[in-house]
């Protein structure tokens, strides 16, 4: 099967990816799969530019790939038909837009308008997603109370912050469900 994996980053500035992204990426193509990664640059500073960035991400369209892995936002915004989401709250502040997660913040970082669009745009990605999961029940929780669905818990295996009862091998197999 081919699955994409599509990751955000800010340039230079680390993050998950050694963490997620390559263990994942391992497990997929160990366990006969054609897997590719997707890295797509991201910069919340300025902030007037974060919608331009949010809709960029949200008018890109995958093809030719079975399965789409979307980890975090704002690659969950992508199009795909089969994509599921893995969302990382623990030992981490989620990348989410303003006011997802504290809506009394809604404005505080870009304007209101801007805010309301990229939570509103989150919102219809999750729900188009084909399976939601998030890593901890407090991620769980929070994307609840945005009525999105079925959202389950898949920790993240292994790592210094992972569950080290589950194996990168069962979480792929989950992903791909």
């Amino acid at each position: 099967m081919n699955v994409l994996i599509v990751d955000s980053m800010t340039p230079f500035a680390g993050g998950d990816h050694d963490l997620v992204v390559e263990p994942l990426a391992g497990e997929l193509v160990a366990l006969g799969h054609d897997t590719e990664v997707l890295r797509i640059p991201i910069s919340s500073e300025p902030a007037e530019r974060a919608l331009s960035q949010v809709l960029l991400m949200r008018w890109l369209e995958i093809e030719y790939v079975y399965h789409v892995i979307a980890l975090g936002y704002p690659a969950c915004l992508v199009r795909h038909e089969r994509k599921t989401v893995w969302i990382h709250f623990e030992n981490r502040s989620p990348q989410l837009p303003p006011g997802f997660l504290h809506p009394d913040s809604a404005g505080a970082h870009v304007n209101m308008p801007s805010a309301q669009t990229m939570t509103e745009t989150l919102k219809q990605a999750l729900t188009e997603a084909r399976n939601l999961f998030v890593d901890s029940p407090t991620g769980q929780e929070c994307l609840l109370r945005h009525s999105l669905g079925a959202v389950e818990v898949l920790p993240i295996p292994n790592g210094e912050t992972g569950d080290a009862t589950r194996s990168w091998a069962t979480s792929a197999e989950e992903l791909l469900r």
